[in-house]
């Protein structure tokens, strides 16, 4: 769900990569300009790195969701800023750290789509390195490259407006640990600008679009750029399936490419992600392509 009356900021990153003590001044030197401000923590997790499995990353996501739900989204609609110290991406580093090439991408990419989901970010700054002279935990030594775990369009900007996907306002800087201490006011300067663009045409174009006519839009823009090279395409474009309106599944089932294979992995995205197969006009709509395709009837699997 979009949320436009307050903002959204994250500094998450590698562990002892300073990015609590940049979380806490942020929110000092926001409150002494002047702005109701807060600092909300994810809880912690003592779970070994060794021990990071994917029914770990849920339980994250689920902390992080829960997070948002009781601490972030409140403020936010009351018009405040609400400054993150942590947040999903951190966790997809970890799980991609640990896992290495066996890291399900896809899934990892839908997880960072439904933490997405929940309150969109404005400004996510990610530390990829540990600070220095602090021990670096083996496996993230890597982080900075991983740029793909976590959503970032376009990569390293601050603000964009693409009109295949309708307005965008998501950003994400990538930082070394050395380099995140020494920004200090940059950080309120890029809060400061945000707030600034809120008052431009292409930000109230924003707000008054409808969430169906966004959903349609970032979906189908995800399906066409979906190949066989670009999986996380297809998951990006179905992180959102249960709220989702019938008239954007519709949207997103119809956009299927025409090639073989096709509707068999989007069938297999689905009940990855823990959702129930479409059902109804847009069911017959997938039924519909299933036979496009050539495959055998899907009727056992779809509900009519």
């Amino acid at each position: 769900m979009k949320i436009d009356n307050g903002l959204f900021l994250t500094l998450d990153g590698v562990p002892r990569s300073g990015r609590t003590h940049q979380a806490t001044a942020l929110v000092a030197s926001l409150k002494a300009d002047g702005h109701d401000a807060a600092l909300v923590s994810l809880p912690t997790d003592g779970t070994p790195v060794a021990k990071t499995t994917l029914s770990w990353l849920y339980g994250r996501l689920d902390a992080y969701l829960s997070t948002v739900e009781r601490e972030v989204r409140p403020r936010l609609e009351a018009g405040g800023i609400v400054v993150l110290d942590g947040g999903i991406t951190s966790a997809l580093i970890r799980a991609r750290a640990v896992m290495g090439s066996n890291a399900p991408i896809g899934l990892l990419y839908l997880i960072d789509q439904l933490a997405m989901r929940a309150a969109e970010v404005d400004i996510e700054w990610i530390i990829s390195s540990a600070r220095d002279g602090e021990r670096v935990t083996p496996g993230f030594e890597r982080a900075t490259s991983w740029k793909g775990a976590a959503s970032s369009n376009p990569k390293g900007s601050r603000f964009a407006s693409l009109a295949e996907c309708g307005a965008r306002r998501h950003a994400t800087y990538y930082l070394s640990a050395r380099s995140a201490a020494t920004v200090g006011l940059r950080y309120h300067g890029a809060v400061t600008d945000l707030l600034a663009e809120r008052l431009g045409e292409e930000w109230v174009g924003a707000v008054e679009e409808t969430q169906e006519s966004r959903d349609i839009a970032k979906a189908t823009h995800r399906m066409g750029n979906w190949s066989d090279t670009d999986p996380m395409q297809l998951y990006g474009a179905i992180a959102a399936w249960p709220d989702y309106s019938d008239a954007t599944r519709f949207a997103i089932v119809n956009a299927i490419p025409r090639r073989k294979g096709a509707v068999a992995e989007f069938l297999t995205a689905i009940q990855s992600s823990g959702v129930e197969l479409p059902s109804g006009d847009v069911g017959r709509a997938l039924e519909e392509k299933s036979k496009e395709e050539g495959m055998a009837s899907v009727d056992a699997t779809v509900e009519n």
